[in-house]
């Protein structure tokens, strides 16, 4: 072996066992922190230079492949910067490279064709990297050029002023869709500390921070977007080409449109493309102008433990917007664990029929809301009075959702608002929820008004509702409507144009108890009445004066109680057919009270086994109706 192969074995040995750290601790020039050498060899014979700033470094040529150098700080004004010195690191020259200067990991050198400076072991970029300045100035094509680097970004605890209005081509009037940002990697900021704020907060800028376009399995984390048209947009370009994206503990404040767009709605725009397990977990929205969340042609969509605090809940026909809106073509969507306060519409779903889209496209369906939370929501004022609001709202075309858990406080407003102007392919279920009014007054509100348009049975289960004008509202379609707490002002239960329903071991109060008001001839059919306890005040506990002729309704085993003494009975009807009233119990408030009020020929019926301490008032019968074990003016009951 030579003197000169004994040297270099003996070098890698010592740098073997030294390592990065070990030289520097022996005073041998390097900097532990930043120097990470091409080879052993270069740190050992070549001394680190180190210069100020990149300004430096695009006027430094290097002196020969692989030749180090270690920038202190982007800018030489680092010592009078909050920050300190950000931005440098170590680089490495690339005698070779005709790279393009992207202004953060390149750089090329003034007058120097061939060769270029390379950030060393970059796994991440940041705007110092590129040269944000922060403090007030505008870090735009900072940003763009750190994006256009296609690396996991992380921001520091700083405010970044931008505007990265959407480029030409990519905003539309009814959609504003774009953003000069658009990352390939994950985003992560420093949660609390770090702000994305427009360069003019609260204007109409036409664009979101951010765009995601054809990505994969990124994180957007710990930022505050402050200001803008917009927060983030999902927008693949083709289908399913955005995918498994989680915005977490982010902030978005005083947005004027839209805070989170996943996907672009059908309505505005037919080449709308489907986007996959997007993830909404643990943000705050607070101050948007329209939807904070919308959820759009989506596939296993989460919207879950975020809080909602002023959304839109001002004044005018156009206030309004929600918090949370799964809108067309979405297959698959929890929405869970949300808090709102403040605002006006809490969650809704809906989808409806659009131009040159097919029926089943533009359909939402199997979407489950659940244990969310709404609170101190706010009513819509219009030309001096209230108009429908909602905590939420299940629209046309909504099949397959499930509403279980939630906690839904309004002033002057709808609980659940479920309503359909076409046909669902799916079914509804209510089930276990909270629904409280704070202030009904004379407004026409209801805890659930439920409408839908579907072959298959609406179920409303569990829930308790008080403090509504109107408790349950069952206004069309096929329904049951069981073990519900219901306390209304004015009817615990009005069904208007439900045709099949049943009604079954509620405990229901109200001035009315449970009315059916619609009077075309035989409309109500095959009711189920059974098993119910009804307080009402002034009016009816079962009212079907205005049902003219219902035929099968079964009214077994309730307890009927009502407490105002007038001329309306408990059970006031006028004329059924083919009915079974049986097993009731009627408590009124005195001997003379009307329990059972039949004004009309009752038809083909059974009346049996009815027990009351008043009077029934029965006009005529057919041949064909048998009475039999019913009792009147019965004491203690």
């Amino acid at each position: 072996m030579s003197n000169e192969e004994d040297r270099n074995l003996s070098r890698r040995k010592f740098v073997s066992l030294m390592g990065v750290a070990g030289l520097a601790a022996a005073g041998l020039g390097v900097a532990a922190s930043t120097l990470q050498p091409r080879t052993a060899e270069a740190s050992i014979g070549n001394a680190v230079e180190r210069i100020a700033d990149i300004a430096t470094l695009r006027a430094t040529g290097g002196e020969y492949d692989g030749q180090l150098i270690e920038v202190v700080s982007y800018y030489n004004t680092w010592a009078t910067d909050p920050r300190g010195p950000v931005g440098g690191g170590c680089f490495i020259w690339s005698s070779a490279s005709t790279i393009a200067d992207n202004g953060g990991t390149v750089f090329k050198v003034t007058g120097i064709t061939t060769g270029r400076w390379i950030r060393q072991n970059v796994v991440c970029v940041t705007p110092e990297m590129f040269g944000s300045v922060c403090g007030g100035a505008d870090d735009t094509q900072v940003f763009v050029q750190m994006f256009a680097a296609a690396l996991p970004v992380e921001l520091g605890p700083y405010t970044y002023i931008v505007a990265p209005k959407a480029p030409a081509g990519e905003h539309q009037d009814s959609n504003h869709r774009g953003s000069l940002f658009k990352p390939k990697c994950s985003v992560r900021g420093v949660p609390g500390k770090t702000v994305l704020q427009y360069f003019t907060p609260g204007t109409d800028l036409q664009g979101y921070f951010l765009a995601l376009r054809d990505v994969v399995g990124i994180t957007i984390e710990g930022i505050h977007f402050y200001g803008g048209d917009g927060g983030i947009i999902i927008d693949p370009l083709q289908d399913h080409s955005v995918s498994d994206i989680s915005i977490i503990n982010c902030k978005f404040e005083s947005q004027d449109d839209i805070a989170i767009c996943c996907g672009r709605q059908i309505a505005l725009d037919v080449n709308s493309k489907k986007n996959n397990k997007i993830k909404i977990r643990g943000c705050t929205f607070k101050t948007i102008g329209g939807h904070a969340v919308v959820v759009t042609n989506a596939r296993d969509a989460i919207v879950t433990g975020n809080f909602f605090d002023g959304v839109w809940a001002g004044e005018g026909i156009n206030a309004g917007g929600f918090c949370i809106d799964v809108s067309q073509g979405v297959r698959g969507c929890v929405v869970s664990n949300n808090v709102a306060r403040n605002s006006t519409y809490f969650i809704k779903t809906e989808s409806y029929t659009v131009t040159n889209s097919t029926d089943d496209a533009c359909l939402t369906t199997d979407v489950v809301i659940a244990n969310n939370e709404c609170i101190d929501m706010l009513p819509v004022y219009q030309s001096g009075s209230y108009v429908n609001g909602f905590a939420i709202l299940i629209n046309s075309r909504s099949g397959n959702v499930i509403i279980e858990g939630n906690r839904l406080t309004y002033n002057k407003g709808n609980g659940i608002y479920i309503y359909s102007s076409s046909a669902s392919d799916g079914a509804v279920q209510v089930r276990g929820n909270l629904i409280v009014q704070t202030d009904a007054g004379n407004y026409p509100s209801s805890g659930i008004y439920c409408s839908p348009d579907s072959s298959k049975r609406a179920i409303l289960q569990g829930n308790t509702v008080h403090g509504f004008y109107n408790g349950i509202v069952c206004d069309s379609g096929k329904m049951i409507v069981n073990n519900n707490d219901v306390i209304a002002t004015k009817s615990a239960i009005a069904v208007w144009g439900s045709t099949e329903i049943l009604i079954e071991g509620n405990d229901l109060s109200g001035e009315t108890g449970v009315v059916f008001a619609n009077a075309t001839t035989q409309f109500y059919k095959r009711v189920r009445f059974c098993h119910n306890r009804v307080k009402a005040t002034t009016g009816s506990c079962l009212d079907l004066s205005y049902a003219s002729n219902p035929i099968g309704c079964m009214i077994q085993g309730n307890v009927l109680e009502k407490t105002g003494d007038n001329s309306n009975p408990a059970l006031y009807a006028n004329g059924v057919e083919s009915a079974v009233i049986s097993g009731n119990v009627f408590h009124v408030p005195s001997r003379t009270s009307k329990a059972l009020g039949l004004f009309l020929t009752t038809q083909t019926s059974i009346l049996r086994d009815n027990l009351t301490n008043g009077i029934h008032q029965i006009v005529a019968t057919d041949l064909h109706t048998l009475q039999e074990g019913n009792l009147t003016e019965v004491s203690n009951i």
